[in-house]
């Protein structure tokens, strides 16, 4: 077996911690693979030292880089994936808008126009959240997350829905969800869904020089 070399070691111990929450798994093969590649080429570039190397790895690219289209491969693993579905799950919760005609409090514009804005802001959240998922961890987990976002967002809608249909000749709270509110939410969660798998896509150009 060659001696360990000064160059290849750290080039390999950036590309490790650039991988961040990939699978351990997938993690040490891409390890290995990568390290018996550069092995290789500096071989053919003159033998396994630190000239080799350091023109092994000029072929073969910045471990920033060389991490980025991993990622964009194989994913972040699962304790990413996991931890993005849970946030984005929670947001979603709160971002479905309700127009409700609710007394004002203490002289205010009334409880329905700040749940509207509440709803806004955690829309923004969102958002910026599946977008994170994309870029960080590829097109196919922005488009997981994003269609979670969805999937809450339509069953909050949904159980509204059903809310205000009960409660309407019940109470003086009057829950407005019309044809408006549902193509409202319905349209802001497909933009989630592209907004997931298209800063995925982004980061597939970035790694292949098409982004600046």
């Amino acid at each position: 077996m060659p001696e360990r070399n000064a160059v290849l070691d750290q080039y390999m111990k950036i590309l490790k911690r650039k991988l961040g929450l990939m699978s351990g798994k997938k993690k040490k093969a891409i390890l290995m693979e990568v390290e018996a590649h550069l092995m290789d080429v500096a071989e053919e570039e003159g033998g396994l030292n630190d000239e080799g190397y350091k023109k092994a790895i000029e072929r073969f690219g910045e471990p920033s880089k060389i991490a980025q289209q991993m990622r964009y491969d194989y994913g972040k693993g699962p304790i990413f994936s996991t931890l993005a579905i849970i946030a984005v799950a929670f947001l979603s919760l709160l971002t479905v808008p309700i127009a409700s005609d609710l007394p004002s409090v203490g002289g205010a514009d009334g409880v329905g126009n700040l749940l509207g804005l509440i709803s806004v802001l955690f829309t923004l959240i969102t958002f910026a959240v599946i977008i994170f998922v994309g870029w960080r961890g590829g097109r196919w987990q922005g488009l997981m997350v994003g269609i979670v976002a969805w999937g809450i967002r339509s069953i909050i809608f949904l159980l509204i829905f059903l809310f205000s249909m009960i409660i309407s000749n019940n109470t003086p709270i009057n829950i407005n969800v019309g044809l408006g509110e549902c193509c409202g939410v319905t349209f802001v969660s497909i933009l989630m869904i592209l907004a997931g798998f298209l800063s995925g896509r982004a980061l597939k150009k970035l790694v292949k020089g098409e982004l600046l």
